[in-house]
């Protein structure tokens, strides 16, 4: 099965889905805009699943989204982290930040965490754009 990077039109639903969330540490349209203008491209993904594996479901979307977008550099990373309530997270704020930490220092991270009271206790969602600059080979 073919890995197909995310359409366009979709990214930029993902984005304004990622600047209207208001939290407890909020991205804003303005960080939203320079993170686009950082950028040659995007990708991106919204997935779900249990805040104690939030390290686990990181890493497996930025890993599909990097062997989708295969031979590109990753510039910039911007994403939400919602939760039913935020002190159910803050045990696990180490995973992010080791997952971030893998992607190296040159990369532009900025991330934010809101509550979505439709979500069930111990469940989390996540809202991942990446960027990338375009790769000149000689």
């Amino acid at each position: 099965k073919k890995i197909e990077v995310m359409e366009k039109e979709n990214v930029k639903v993902l984005l304004a889905e990622i600047a209207n969330n208001q939290g407890v540490i909020s991205i804003g349209q303005k960080d939203v805009d320079r993170f686009k203008a950082s950028v040659d491209e995007m990708d991106g993904e919204k997935v779900s699943g249990r805040i104690d594996e939030i390290g686990v479901i990181l890493n497996n979307v930025l890993s599909l989204i990097r062997k989708r977008n295969a031979g590109k550099r990753i510039q910039g990373l911007l994403f939400v982290i919602r939760l039913p309530q935020v002190n159910s997270f803050m045990e696990h704020i180490n995973e992010v930040h080791d997952v971030i930490d893998k992607l190296g220092d040159e990369l532009e991270c900025q991330w934010g965490l809101s509550t979505k009271e439709i979500l069930q206790g111990g469940q989390c969602e996540c809202l991942v754009a990446v960027g990338f600059r375009s790769v000149v080979r000689c």
